[in-house]
């Protein structure tokens, strides 16, 4: 078994007419994230957004935005370093607010 990876993970939740700007998210967002915490051990990003449901029914999350680390420590050290930061960003890019969980990968 390989060594797990710790995930931090921004789940945005669906609200009909929301704005959520994914063009944003991906070029300007993420390359902060990336430039602020990869010396955190940051290892790669993904984002997922939302379908309707094959029934048409809208999808439970939005977006979805996936950080990938090897160690809890340094992602809590990251954080508390920048985490201020990249938060204050989210406005730039959406007007809801996203659900924070922090969870491992298992091998």
């Amino acid at each position: 078994m390989g060594t797990p990876v710790i995930l931090a993970s921004a789940y945005y939740p669906y609200s009909a007419g929301a704005r959520f700007d994914f063009d944003y998210y991906r070029q300007q967002h993420l390359t902060m994230v990336h430039r602020l915490l990869s010396p955190y051990g940051l290892l790669r990003s993904e984002v997922v957004r939302g379908l309707p449901s094959p029934d048409g029914n809208s999808p439970r999350y939005l977006a979805v935005g996936l950080l990938h680390f090897a160690d809890p420590q340094r992602l809590a050290d990251g954080l508390a370093a920048h985490g201020a930061e990249i938060l204050a960003d989210v406005s730039n890019y959406t007007d809801l607010s996203p659900d924070i969980q922090f969870a491992e990968v298992l091998p």
